[in-house]
């Protein structure tokens, strides 16, 4: 684009680590950056504020580690929360809910345990909050691989390789694809989406609402554009 200028914000070898970043959306210029190794960090006018707003003790292997972070939406009226998504071990990843009024948090919620992983790639990162005010994550299919590795479109009983949606206190909407509390496989009633690989960030469309997902595909990075009960096709087709 011949119109593009680029300017450096800040810079500082902290930020070889990113993995993320989101705007604090109350108008104190707060950029809050989430670091693969745990930390999140906070630049404010410009600066990288000397001590971490929070550092969680995670799996920092491959691409594991703290991979996505984003706030809520009513933040400055009665929600001021960041949530960050991250592996914590082998075969566990967690969603976190931290006050993020103050620059260090001051309360700390596990909202959502137990999310797939095997320790290695393709742990996805997704993670934002709707226009419905709903949490909204998105796992890949846990696997380093080529077309036709992992599980995707037609395995249902997981999350891996799925958008997921949440109400805030970490329940799971009635209003899901795929929800039946009555079945006993309690991770189908958070399936939105299916059919992907490995979706790393995502973000809603200020006017539509619309939810966009960056997938790394097999052969190519991938932009969907992902409805309820959508699927990426994987591990039918790369896109």
């Amino acid at each position: 684009e011949p119109n593009f200028t680029q300017t450096t914000y800040v810079s500082d070898p902290a930020f070889n680590d990113a993995t993320g970043m989101a705007w604090a959306p109350d108008g104190t210029n707060r950029l809050f950056v989430a670091m693969k190794g745990g930390a999140i960090r906070i630049v404010q006018n410009g600066a990288l504020l000397a001590t971490p707003f929070h550092t969680e003790a995670v799996l920092n292997w491959s691409e594991c580690g703290l991979i996505g972070i984003c706030f809520d939406r009513a933040f400055t009226t009665g929600r001021p929360y960041l949530y960050a998504f991250m592996t914590i071990s082998s075969s566990e990843q967690i969603i976190v809910r931290y006050n993020a009024m103050g620059n260090t948090q001051t309360g700390r919620t596990v909202l959502m345990r137990g999310l797939p992983t095997t320790g290695d790639t393709h742990n996805g990162g997704a993670i934002g909050i709707g226009p419905d005010h709903k949490l909204y994550w998105a796992i890949g299919d846990n696997r380093w691989g080529s077309t036709g590795s992992g599980p995707g479109l037609h395995d249902t009983a997981q999350l891996r390789a799925k958008v997921a949606r949440a109400n805030l206190d970490g329940t799971a909407p009635s209003d899901n694809p795929l929800y039946n509390a009555a079945d006993g496989i309690n991770h189908t009633d958070y399936i939105w989406a299916t059919g992907f690989r490995n979706p790393f960030t995502m973000t809603f469309h200020p006017v539509t609402g619309d939810l966009w997902l960056n997938v790394v595909g097999g052969g190519a990075e991938q932009v969907f554009l992902v409805r309820r009960n959508d699927h990426g096709g994987w591990p039918n087709w790369d896109g």
